[in-house]
């Protein structure tokens, strides 16, 4: 109908300006591949627009992006994948990424991104995979985090995060990989991540941890690897696959 092809030009043209800005703030004449720019030609190769023409997927990896995130990621509410690591990113996650109700993955790992994690991630209730190591990001693990229900996968490994574990993660029924090495978290494992039934993998080593390892870990049956070298815990760790 006429009203849907209005719609569908509309998508375009929102979707086309959100790529020239892309292409404007994060150095576009220098990407290693700037096949984004012809979002109309590469839609099928990259998955990058669905039928109305909006953008589901943006995926640049290892493409010389430098430069600010800016806010208005947060205006593509069609948004499934934000995939930018190995770039050269930096100053803070905008807060706006939390608005995309659609999102599935984020990954902004291997970049230089600073200041603290935004607590609107936790509005990321569809969210798969959330992937930020390798950044300079410092300041608490928000504990909103513990609200994204649906995560497999958290990897915030290699960066400057303080403060406590938030219990609140072992609220994440369907996490199996937890990777926070190295980087400056203090005080206790919490009790709670003993909840994460189908954890597989948890890193917690190479930080300032202190005290004993909760047993509630070794009711973790599914439970493949557990690395809490290099931090001042005590005691030991008793496995009970059951």
């Amino acid at each position: 109908t006429k009203g849907t092809e209005e719609a569908t030009d509309s998508n375009l043209k929102m979707s086309k300006n959100f790529v020239a800005k892309l292409f404007e703030d994060l150095g576009g004449e220098n990407w290693t591949d700037p096949a984004l720019k012809n979002i109309e030609q590469n839609r099928q190769k990259n998955s990058i627009l669905d039928q109305k023409n909006c953008i589901v997927k943006i995926e640049l990896i290892d493409n010389n992006l430098t430069g600010f995130l800016g806010k208005y990621f947060g205006d593509m509410k069609s948004l499934k994948t934000i995939n930018l690591m190995y770039n050269n990113l930096f100053g803070p996650i905008p807060l706006e990424i939390g608005f995309l109700p659609n999102l599935e993955e984020l990954k902004l790992n291997s970049n230089k991104l600073s200041d603290n994690i935004p607590s609107e991630i936790g509005q990321l209730k569809g969210l798969n995979e959330l992937v930020l190591a390798e950044n300079q990001l410092t300041g608490k693990i928000p504990f909103e985090i513990g609200q994204l229900e649906n995560l497999r996968s958290l990897k915030l490994n290699n960066n400057l995060l303080s403060g406590d574990i938030p219990s609140s993660i072992g609220r994440l029924k369907n996490l199996s990989l937890l990777h926070l090495k190295s980087n400056h978290l203090s005080g206790n494992i919490p009790n709670e991540l003993g909840k994460l039934e189908n954890l597989c993998w948890l890193f917690l080593n190479y930080n300032l941890l202190k005290g004993f390892i909760p047993s509630e870990l070794g009711l973790l049956k599914n439970l493949n690897a557990l690395h809490i070298d290099n931090n001042e815990i005590t005691g030991n760790f008793l496995h009970s696959k059951k």
